[in-house]
């Protein structure tokens, strides 16, 4: 009995509950409500603007799309089983570090 009348002399009443109204919905940033506009003719991709369009066509993704539809992208390494892009490629591939060890294993097999 003694521990039940300590935890009611030390519990506090409990405190009226607020109502909280929620703050009101912020307007949407003037950039959200733009929509791209600006297409890249090879890889459909819609840009913002002509700068991004720019940038776009800077990527690799772009450059590997424009010469695939080039017919660049024939260029196959078969003891590696990769595609290249052009002969420049092929030129650093052939005297990469995993393309020569991939030559000494399959002429020693």
């Amino acid at each position: 009995m003694l521990r039940s009348r300590r935890r009611q002399a030390h519990t506090a009443p409990p405190r009226p509950r607020r109502q909280c109204t929620p703050a009101p919905p912020k307007p949407p940033h003037p950039a959200a409500k733009k929509k791209p506009t600006v297409p890249c003719a090879f890889c459909g991709v819609l840009c913002m603007t002509a700068w991004h369009l720019k940038q776009h066509e800077q990527g690799r993704k772009h450059r590997n799309r424009v010469a695939y539809l080039a017919g660049e992208m024939n260029v196959r390494c078969k003891v590696c089983d990769v595609h290249l892009s052009s002969g420049l490629n092929v030129e650093q591939h052939n005297a990469g570090k995993e393309h020569l060890l991939r030559l000494k294993l399959n002429r020693g097999a």
